[in-house]
């Protein structure tokens, strides 16, 4: 989705060059190691949701964006 007439940087970024994502072990939560494991994604909606739709295509349930 774009809001503007023009292409958004971000999305020729993309293009180029496959956005990459890095895990911070210093914020994970485990309460119970049996049950699914959850994630929260820091950064560009764009990167993200792009780079996921590599990653696990077809495994998501729910993705909830918060707006800046």
């Amino acid at each position: 989705m774009v809001w503007e007439d023009k292409p958004e940087d971000i999305a020729d970024q993309c293009e180029r060059e496959l956005p990459v994502l890095v895990e911070d072990k210093s914020k994970e939560i485990i309460s119970d190691p049996k049950k699914p494991t959850h994630f929260i994604f820091e950064g560009d909606n764009y990167h993200t949701l792009y780079t996921l739709n590599f990653t696990h295509k077809k495994k998501i349930d729910v993705i909830y964006i918060d707006p800046p």
